[in-house]
């Protein structure tokens, strides 16, 4: 996970970056960033990522992912998630299905699914009882796993949504990195005068060559020193040895 985020932070184009991360759109980033992104959401899940658990999907002007019945699948079993309890029934021209249910910690939810049925009848009535099932089920189990994405079943109900086959996808046109390098000599000094992980983060990115980096740890040493979440300080190496793979390889 922490190396796949670290890929994702080694692109140039941070305000994509923010975008994705931050607004929930994918649009912006390149093929690269997009794939470093989709692996780094399946490892956080246990997901294999071969089996396309996730799709792109218009959806309110962004490029975001969306859950396939395999995503929703593999986490029934990954989760251990059970449906304890599923009722349906019709309210004012709809199926209306309720499934409750819990998972291996215990923890317990409910999620709801509903499809028209008016003027329906015979078999194309049966099907929409078991779709409003279905939905039911697959938030249900989106929700006790921590997801807020949309799931395939809801797809067609979800207004302007589109299916965005992954060839189809806008690559943007990257700008160039300003050259930036402070003085060769001189101590590098860390913007904002104590930055958090975060900043630290951002000017490892920031390094245009090996001495840059080398001066920009240096001087973010005595933080991370004090920092006491050990993750956050694996996430600032990842970065920095990813960035420092990154300058070899530019020089070689």
């Amino acid at each position: 996970m922490e190396a796949s985020l670290s890929t994702i932070a080694n692109a140039p184009d941070l305000a994509a970056i923010e975008r994705a991360l931050i607004g929930g759109d994918l649009e912006p980033l390149s093929v690269d960033q997009r794939l470093s992104y989709y692996r780094a959401l399946c490892d956080s899940l246990g997901l294999n990522q071969l089996s396309k658990p996730f799709a792109y999907i218009k959806l309110n002007g962004k490029l975001v992912l969306y859950a396939t019945k395999d995503c929703t699948d593999q986490l029934r079993s990954i989760r251990q998630v059970s449906v304890t309890d599923l009722e349906v029934r019709e309210v004012a021209g709809l199926f209306v299905a309720v499934a409750k249910g819990s998972d291996s910690s215990g923890r317990c939810d409910m999620a709801t699914g509903a499809v028209s049925c008016d003027k329906l009848a015979g078999e194309a009535r049966a099907n929409a009882m078991m779709k409003a099932e279905t939905k039911a089920k697959r938030r249900l189990t989106l929700s006790l796993c921590g997801l807020g994405i949309i799931d395939e079943s809801e797809i067609e109900t979800a207004p302007g949504a589109r299916v965005v086959e992954a060839q189809s996808v806008p690559v943007p046109a990257l700008p160039a990195r300003a050259e930036v390098a402070h003085p060769a000599g001189q101590p590098y000094r860390l913007p904002n005068g104590r930055p958090d992980s975060a900043g630290i983060g951002s000017a490892l990115i920031s390094a245009m060559n090996l001495i840059d980096l080398k001066s920009i740890w240096e001087a973010a040493s005595p933080i991370i020193a004090e920092i006491e979440d050990v993750k956050k300080i694996n996430e600032l190496n990842a970065i920095k040895d990813g960035k420092k793979v990154e300058l070899v390889k530019a020089n070689a």
